[in-house]
C-alpha cells in the first residue's frame, strides 16, 4: 500500500538527510577521465610548447606558449638553423613538419633561398596545438663572373671579375666566336646578347668591323651587371699594291675609258675617286717597260702610311684622324719634263669625304705617252 507523504514533508526529510552527513563542501566529487570541470578544463594537461629557440637567431618576438605564429630572417649564407621545441609536459609528443623530434632537443633543419615554413605540432593525449614557424632566407645577391672564356681570340686586359669591358681583335676569316661566361655562384644566371648561357657557351656571329657582345649576369635576388666585349673582325685582305693601271696590258691597250670615266658608270674592277671618276685598280697587270713618268718623291700634310713611299709602287693607304677635313699633297717628279695632275686637277689641297675612305690619284705624265697613276687612299679612325 503507497502511503502519500506531503511534498513540505519530502522537502524536510531531504534537508535532514543532507544535515546528517555535515557541511556540503565537503562531499567527495568524482570525475570520469577526460570529464571537463566546472572551469571547462579536463583531467588531462594542455598541449603546449613553453619555448621555441632557433640557436643563434632571434624570433620576430619573445615566445609565449600563447602566441601561435613566428618569424625569423637569416642571410642567405645561412643554410641550415638548430631549432629546439620544449614542452614542460613529459607526455607531449612534439613533431616538426610531421616528424616527430625529441623534446627539449634540438633538430637541424635545412633552409631554402625564400620562405621555409615550420609547421610545429604538440600532441598531448586528445589535446593538439599547432605553432607556425617562418624562416626567411635572403636571396643571393652575388651577380660577377668567375671567369669569361672565347673560342678564338684574347680579351684586353685580362679577365678580372671586376672589370666589365674588353676588348677582342679577330681576323677577317673569323665569323662567329663562342662566348662562354661562367658565375660565380651557380644561382646567378648569365645571358649572352639575351640568349641564356649554357656549359657550352653561346655562339656569336661577327661582322666585318666593330660588334658588341653584352654578358648580363643576374643575381637571385634580381640585382644585374653587364660585362661587354668590343670586337673588331679585320677587313677582308685586298691587294694594296697593284701594279699601275696605266700601263698597258700583255698583248693590249686598255682604253682610256677602260681606265677612267668621268661618265659616273662603275665598272667592274674599278674604284670611285674623290673627283667623283672611276680608276681601275684590280685585274691589272703590266709588262716589264722602262717609264720616265714617275715620282721621286711624295709627301702628304698629315696621316700615317702602310708602307715608305717607293717610286715603282703605284697604291698607299693612308690612316688620317677623323677630324681631318683636307689635305695637302706633295708629289716630286723624277723627270722635269714630266707634268703632274692631282685629282685631274694642279690643286694640291684636297678635300676628304665625310665617311671614313676617300680616294686620292696623282697622275704623271711624260711626253704624252708615258703615263703613270698613284693611288692613295686616305681612311679616317675613331
Amino acid at each position: 500500500m503507497l502511503i502519500k507523504v506531503p511534498q513540505k514533508g519530502l522537502k524536510l526529510i531531504l534537508a535532514a538527510s543532507i544535515v546528517s552527513f555535515g557541511s556540503i563542501s565537503n562531499i567527495p566529487t568524482v570525475f570520469a577521465e577526460g570529464e571537463r570541470t566546472s572551469q571547462g578544463q579536463t583531467n588531462e594537461e594542455a598541449a603546449m610548447l613553453t619555448s621555441l629557440e632557433i640557436d643563434g637567431i632571434k624570433l620576430d618576438q619573445t615566445f609565449t606558449p600563447e602566441l601561435k605564429k613566428y618569424t625569423a630572417t637569416v642571410d642567405n649564407e645561412v643554410q641550415s638553423i638548430q631549432l629546439t621545441a620544449k614542452s614542460e609536459t613529459e607526455t607531449s609528443q612534439i613533431s616538426i613538419n610531421e616528424k616527430s623530434v625529441s623534446n627539449g632537443k634540438s633538430v637541424k633543419l635545412e633552409l631554402q633561398s625564400g620562405e621555409n615554413n615550420f609547421l610545429i605540432k604538440v600532441k598531448n593525449g586528445s589535446n593538439t596545438t599547432i605553432y607556425t614557424l617562418t624562416v626567411t632566407r635572403k636571396l643571393d645577391h652575388h651577380n660577377l663572373l668567375q671567369n669569361l672564356k672565347l673560342s678564338t681570340g684574347e680579351l684586353s686586359p685580362v679577365f678580372s671579375p671586376t672589370v666589365t669591358d674588353y676588348k677582342v681583335q679577330v681576323k677577317n676569316e673569323i665569323s662567329a666566336l663562342t662566348v662562354i661566361p661562367s658565375a660565380a655562384v651557380n644561382t646567378a644566371k648569365v645571358t649572352v646578347n639575351h640568349s641564356p648561357a649554357t656549359a657550352k657557351g653561346v655562339e656569336v656571329k661577327i661582322p666585318v668591323g666593330a660588334t658588341e657582345v653584352n654578358i648580363v649576369v643576374t643575381a637571385e635576388n634580381g640585382d644585374s651587371i653587364t660585362y661587354t666585349l668590343h670586337i673588331t673582325r679585320e677587313k677582308e685582305a685586298v691587294v694594296t699594291k697593284p701594279t699601275d693601271p696605266s700601263t698597258p696590258l700583255t698583248g693590249s691597250a686598255p682604253k682610256p675609258t677602260d681606265m677612267e670615266t668621268a661618265s659616273g658608270q662603275q665598272k667592274s674592277g674599278q674604284t670611285k675617286t674623290s673627283s667623283g671618276t672611276y680608276m681601275q685598280t684590280t685585274g691589272i697587270q703590266q709588262t716589264a717597260t722602262t717609264t720616265k713618268a714617275t715620282l721621286s718623291a711624295l709627301t702628304v700634310s698629315t696621316g700615317t702610311w702602310d708602307s715608305d713611299f717607293e717610286s715603282d709602287e703605284f697604291t698607299y693607304h693612308i690612316a688620317v684622324s677623323s677630324d681631318v677635313n683636307t689635305v695637302t699633297i706633295k708629289p716630286t717628279a723624277q723627270n722635269s719634263g714630266s707634268s703632274i695632275t692631282i685629282e685631274g686637277g694642279t690643286s694640291r689641297t684636297i678635300p676628304l669625304d665625310a665617311d671614313n675612305k676617300t680616294i686620292i690619284s696623282v697622275v704623271v705624265k711624260y711626253d704624252n705617252s708615258d703615263r703613270k697613276t698613284y693611288v692613295l687612299e686616305f681612311d679616317k679612325t675613331s
